[in-house]
Parts: structure tokens; C-alpha cells; sequence
């Protein structure tokens, strides 16, 4: 969901095998994308910055009126819980719902968070650099590996351990090639950065992602900054696209 015209974060993802995840609430797409959205049974939260949080209160929200009573399982880093509980409590006055439960944990180096059984998956996290404590994911099935990483300068280690030879790595990509210097200072990443991470990891597909409205020109301009350090499959995420890995 996060698209090259506002750089919201939200992934809906579907496991297979009934189950279904979601990474970051940061965008109010989330609330009319599909309806099995409402069945995820944990929310991955990448850190605690307000665009990727924004609307998970929202959501539960919408949970509680559809009559929710299965449980739902949050894993955010220990720094996010509280801004979650404000963002949650702004659409829910009297509290979290009962459904909800949370694992706070301190992004390291990468480690094992939680598996899913019917869907032979095992979640992953490891610590982005940013400007705050914040985490990638790694979505495992058996060999197959996928990073998504919303927040983070490039060059991280903890991640470039996380994505190696990961089927497909989700990148920030929020400013363009021309800044690549400020980029790093601010915690994030150019298509320039991702390339080189992509390179580094040597996975097989780079997906931009959390791109600036403002900064970013077009995608083609996206697609060759990063294909100038990395050759291997480049897209750009769009509002609604799908991927299948």
C-alpha cells in the first residue's frame, strides 16, 4: 500500500493457509483495502513515528464493531508502545480492546520473533538505523525470504544480515538520488542507497517503498537511480499493487 504519491506505510499480508499479517498502520487505506483485513491475527509495528501508526486505532476500532473477539497479537519495539497506546485510546476512549495484546521487544541483531504453523513461516526481526529505535521484518517460508524495511539509512548491518538472499527486499526510498548524503543524515535512504543494500544482500527483486510525494519525480527516475548499483529486478510500489513471492 505505500505509494510513490504519499509515503504512508501499511502491508497487508497474506500467508497463506488463513493467515494473514499486517505491517505498520500508517495509512487510512487500510480501512476500506479488503475485508480480511480485519482478520489479521498480529500487527508488526516498525517503530513510532505517526506514519506508521496513524490509523491502527482506526482499525481496531472497526474491529471492535464488527464484533471482534479473536485475538489480536501486537509486536512493536519497546520505545512505540506508548505512542501506540495514545494513537489507539484517540479512537478508542475507553481503552484497548480486549482482543489485543502486546510483545514489546528491543530490535538487535536479527532474531526470531514468532512462527506461524499452517502457513510454515517464521517472522524475523532486525534492528533499522533511523532516527529512532525501529525494525525490519523477515517473512520466511521454508527457503524463500522476504525483508521489509519502511525506515532506515542504508548500509545498516543488522538489516543486511536480515535480507541476505531474501526473495525480495522492500526499501526505503524516500528521497531521491540527488540527496543521497542528506537522506543518510535523516535516518532514510535513496534509490541510490537501496541498490547498493540490494547489491550487498544479493537478493533477487528491490521493491521501493515509503517514496515522497514531494521528492520523488517518477518511477522510471527511481528505477535507475537504483539500477545503477544493483542489476537485478527493480519495482516501485504503488497504492493497491500486489506482489506474490
Amino acid at each position: 500500500m505505500p505509494t510513490i504519491k504519499g509515503s504512508w506505510s501499511s502491508f497487508f499480508i497474506n500467508l497463506g493457509n488463513g493467515d494473514r499479517i499486517l505491517i505498520d498502520a500508517g495509512t487510512r487505506r487500510i480501512l476500506g483495502f479488503r475485508k480480511d483485513i480485519l482478520d489479521v491475527s498480529h500487527i508488526f509495528i516498525t517503530h513510532r513515528h505517526t506514519d506508521h501508526i496513524m490509523f491502527l486505532g482506526a482499525l481496531l476500532e472497526r474491529m471492535k464493531r464488527n464484533k471482534r473477539k479473536k485475538p489480536l497479537t501486537i509486536f512493536c519495539p519497546v520505545n512505540a508502545f506508548y505512542h501506540i497506546q495514545m494513537f489507539i485510546r484517540f479512537f478508542n476512549p475507553r481503552g484497548v480492546p480486549g482482543f489485543v495484546d502486546f510483545e514489546t521487544y528491543t530490535p538487535n541483531d536479527p532474531e526470531y520473533l514468532i512462527s506461524f504453523p499452517k502457513s510454515n513461516t517464521e517472522m524475523w526481526a532486525a534492528a533499522a538505523c533511523h532516527t529512532t529505535m525501529a525494525a525490519g521484518y523477515g517473512i520466511i517460508q521454508g527457503k524463500k525470504k522476504v525483508v521489509i524495511v519502511p525506515d532506515t539509512r542504508p548500509n545498516c548491518k543488522t538489516l543486511l544480515a536480515l535480507a541476505k538472499g531474501a526473495r525480495a527486499l522492500f526499501h526505503d526510498c524516500t528521497f531521491p538520488t540527488a540527496v543521497h548524503t542528506f537522506a543518510f543524515s535523516k535516518g532514510h535512504s535513496s534509490p541510490e542507497g537501496a541498490g547498493v543494500d540490494a547489491a550487498k544482500a544479493g537478493v533477487q527483486t528491490l521493491v521501493l517503498i515509503h517514496t515522497s510525494r514531494v521528492r520523488a519525480r517518477d518511477q522510471q527516475t527511481l528505477i535507475d537511480g537504483a539500477a545503477r548499483h544493483f542489476n537485478g529486478e527493480i519495482r516501485v510500489a504503488a497504492d493497491n499493487t500486489t506482489f506474490t513471492f
